[in-house]
């Protein structure tokens, strides 16, 4: 549709109530909207790939180069020392998700009378 087409639907619209004008207008304007949405999206969407990428490969290079400096670069103890660490954290987050469920099994079990039930009775 070309604007001139646009002025003349306009035009019709007017003649048969106030607000058909403005909503043949706006209807159009949607459409050409659309129109032109359609046409650069495949662009847009090119530009948007080739960003994730790069910064995929940026992401990528940092944590390797990071990864094998360190390795390099850091002591021997130190690298114990870390290593002990997440053994002790990991120990430590598996304990406190076994007390977790422990508590939310005796919860969930109606049979049984929690220990805030046995002591109201």
């Amino acid at each position: 549709m070309t604007s001139d087409n646009h002025s003349d639907k306009a035009d019709q619209a007017h003649s048969e109530s106030p607000f058909a004008r403005i909503e043949e207008t706006m209807k159009n304007a949607f459409e050409d909207a659309g129109r032109k949405a359609r046409e650069k999206a495949p662009k847009v969407k090119e530009s948007l790939d080739g960003a994730l990428v790069d910064l995929a490969y940026g992401i990528a290079y940092g944590a390797g180069f990071a990864a094998t400096f360190a390795r390099e670069f850091v002591p021997e103890t130190v690298k114990e020392s870390v290593a002990k660490g997440m053994n002790a954290g990991q120990d430590a987050g598996r304990e406190a998700s076994s007390r977790v469920k422990e508590a939310v099994d005796k919860r969930t079990k109606p049979d049984e009378p929690s220990t805030d039930e046995a002591l109201l009775i």
